[in-house]
């Protein structure tokens, strides 16, 4: 049945040729559970403060929802539009669309390919250095005659393994946003073990922003000529408010894996970052600084 929701799902794709994105979306049991058509919205009534705030280009397209299909359990499917779509919420815990599900399945095939043995997700906050097991003595590889073979200057082999497990560890520099790097060793046998390794940085978490009553100046985050902020922000469905006096921006979604909000642009001076969580309608702030 799920194969076959699945084909509906690229059908109804393939049959709009006037939508210009499509999301497949699926229920926490993996189910079909949404299918969302949008359009490219028309951006010469969107003012520039707009588009700065959404992290957009002037050619960068914006879309927006036009329908809604939903798909029951039974495969039968009822299409939603106009206000109505605004009560219908996006289920949090399964988001993957069909296209991401293929791009993955298609990274994994090349990993396996490239003979990378493993991957490692590496997070924290931006500058940190953690460290990590890169191989354990009971994989059966002599450190002895090991030769370096990449340039990832994120990944430094520690010299501390031991003969007594055998454990190779490095220290994982974690640089700002999504990074991938591979490390690539030969242990003297002629052939390359490969590591991946999906860094992960963010400036600002969930504990660093506070209730307004608790908010004091040592919430504050300079920018320091940087374009982006980087939040990780654990759980969904938040919006993040930036104003300055009197001017407040329209929201951002965040609450995802990492959100990048981009920073270019805006004057120098004080703002007041506003995270809301749209399930509680908790609100917890954050000073932001631009320029000196």
């Amino acid at each position: 049945m799920r194969c076959l929701l699945l084909f509906l799902a690229v059908s109804f794709t393939a049959g709009l040729s006037a939508q210009a994105k499509v999301d497949t979306i699926f229920n926490r049991w993996g189910e079909l559970n949404q299918i969302r058509y949008s359009s490219a919205m028309d951006k010469s009534e969107i003012n520039k403060a707009d588009l700065f705030m959404r992290g957009m280009s002037a050619d960068e397209p914006i879309y927006q929802l036009d329908s809604i299909r939903l798909v029951n359990k039974n495969g039968e499917t009822k299409i939603i539009t106009g206000e109505e779509m605004n009560d219908i919420p996006v289920p949090g815990s399964m988001r993957s669309t069909y296209q991401n599900s293929v791009r993955r399945a298609a990274r994994e095939k090349a990993e396996k390919h490239a003979g990378i043995t493993s991957t490692d997700y590496v997070e924290g906050r931006a500058g940190m250095r953690v460290r990590r097991t890169v191989l354990s003595g009971a994989a059966g590889k002599s450190v002895t005659n090991m030769k370096r073979l990449d340039e990832s200057p994120e990944i430094e082999l520690m010299e501390t393994h031991t003969a007594e497990n055998g454990d190779l560890k490095a220290k994982v520099y974690i640089p700002a946003g999504a990074v991938q790097r591979k490390l690539v060793l030969d242990f003297g046998d002629g052939k390359q073990w490969e590591k991946l390794y999906t860094i992960r940085g963010y400036h600002l978490n969930e504990s660093d922003f506070r209730r307004k009553g608790e908010l004091t100046e040592e919430q504050t985050w300079r920018a320091e000529g940087r374009d982006y902020l980087y939040l990780r922000l654990r759980s969904t469905e938040k919006l993040l408010y930036i104003s300055r006096g009197e001017t407040r921006y329209k929201p951002i979604p965040v609450g995802r894996q990492l959100d990048e909000v981009y920073l270019k642009g805006l004057a120098a001076g004080k703002y007041l970052m506003e995270i809301i969580d749209l399930g509680t309608k908790e609100k917890r702030f954050h000073w932001l600084v631009i320029g000196e």
